[in-house]
């Protein structure tokens, strides 16, 4: 609520003049801590056999929700909506059980997968709404904010500009792209796996860097989006195993 009472004041300040506003929440983050009220409404909404579920997650999310609407009310309210440029986004997903893990360090989806909602009022009514399947990374905010702002973006940027997307052209896109977490905590907590994947539109390939003997995962994520059937030891799909390590050392050599 701090945080988005100071933005606010940042957005009543500049209603005349252009501004960046990069807008950080912590939330939904530990420490797990909400509004009393509004934990309390969710403890309501779960039936008794869920209520040893932890509804402070819940509240969080609703508050995060609540103050971008104060955000975007506050737009409205001063007549800047119309010629604003709103992009919604994480750091990162969240396991919260999904193959039986937490955290956000493997290479699964609902880890690696993140939100990305645009808000372009320049795009025509036809094109509000509409989702896109093209894979976007993180590295692509950059050079597609400086594009929409009409800055040139340097070459040296690795993303690609998303503009291309927004405005319903048809474009070629990234067929694939490498995924690393090789961070490993020094103190005393538990080790975390390092691993490095590709993905494509339809397939996953996982590699665990550090075990011996080598441990592998294929997943085909057109039919098996939940990412419960490793086809790594499959002999049918043998070739294209051989085909996604073969670009998982391709873009290694390239990276070094």
């Amino acid at each position: 609520d701090r945080l988005t009472s100071e933005a606010l004041k940042l957005v009543e300040a500049s209603r005349d003049r252009p501004f960046l506003l990069n807008l950080c929440y912590h939330t939904v983050h530990t420490p797990i801590e909400a509004k009393a009220e509004i934990v309390e409404r969710y403890r309501r909404k779960l039936s008794p056999g869920l209520r040893h579920r932890n509804p402070t997650y819940a509240a969080m999310v609703h508050s995060l929700d609540e103050n971008v609407g104060r955000i975007l009310d506050k737009l409205d309210q001063l007549g800047l909506a119309s010629r604003t440029l709103v992009i919604f986004t994480s750091d990162n997903g969240s396991l919260r059980g999904a193959h039986g893990l937490t955290g956000k360090w493997l290479a699964y989806e609902e880890s690696m997968r993140v939100p990305l909602i645009v808000r372009d009022p320049r795009l025509p009514a036809g094109l509000r709404g509409v989702r896109r399947e093209e894979m976007a990374l993180n590295i692509d905010l950059a050079p597609t904010m400086l594009r929409l702002a009409g800055v040139p973006v340097p070459p040296e940027m690795q993303g690609r500009d998303l503009s291309p997307l927004l405005s319903g052209t048809a474009v070629k896109w990234r067929e694939d792209w490498f995924y690393e977490h090789t961070y490993t905590p020094e103190d005393d907590r538990p080790p975390i796996a390092r691993s490095e994947a590709v993905r494509t539109p339809r397939w996953k390939y996982i590699r665990y860097i550090d075990t011996t003997p080598r441990f592998e995962q294929l997943f085909d994520l057109l039919n098996d989006p939940l990412e419960r059937q490793n086809l790594a030891d499959r002999p049918e799909h043998k070739q294209i195993l051989a085909d996604l390590r073969a670009r998982w050392q391709q873009i290694r050599r390239e990276s070094d």
